[in-house]
């Protein structure tokens, strides 16, 4: 008897010892934090951006001589092609994907710090300032990236031009 209640006590305190699981966010908490730092604005933002990349390359690959019928094709291909992107990248459908990421990645302690940060002036300011300095990264990837866009630039545009020669539909 003195065997088993010794062994109750050590698995007690070894119980004790062991950390507690951290507690998941819930949605509502999540989603004052995507409030808070603007996640659904920048994530169309970041959306936008990457389709005036792409618009641009293409427009920028099509030889100069390029027939003024195969540029509306062209352009109706991409306009389609970004059509559906964005019915697949909606918002409403990565918005689960978001919940999941941030519960695998912050416990509710960590949310909770998150979002009284962000609810202060200087998390606001933060925020506030997040785009210019978005941009400002981007300038400086720009100007680590500008050498090797030059070859990018002429296999796009090699593409293209085979495209255009053998007279294949854009599809």
């Amino acid at each position: 008897m003195l065997i088993v209640r010794g062994l109750a006590v050590f698995l007690a305190l070894s119980a004790l010892a062991l950390p507690a699981a951290a507690a998941a966010p819930d949605d509502a908490r999540l989603q004052r934090l995507f409030e808070l730092t603007n996640v659904e604005q920048d994530y169309a933002r970041v959306l936008g951006q990457m389709e005036a990349m792409q618009r641009d390359l293409i427009q920028g690959a099509l030889p100069a001589d390029t027939a003024p019928e195969r540029r509306a094709q062209l352009q109706r291909f991409f306009e389609e092609q970004q059509a559906e992107m964005r019915q697949i990248l909606a918002w409403e459908k990565m918005l689960p994907f978001y919940l999941e990421v941030y519960r695998q990645t912050y416990d509710v302690q960590d949310i909770e710090a998150m979002i009284a940060f962000y609810e202060t002036a200087a998390g606001q300011r933060m925020i506030e300032r997040q785009p210019a300095l978005l941009q400002n990264l981007m300038s400086a990837i720009v100007r680590v990236m500008e050498p090797e866009m030059a070859g990018l630039r002429e296999r796009t545009e090699s593409r293209v031009e085979k495209m255009h020669a053998s007279g294949e539909p854009a599809r």
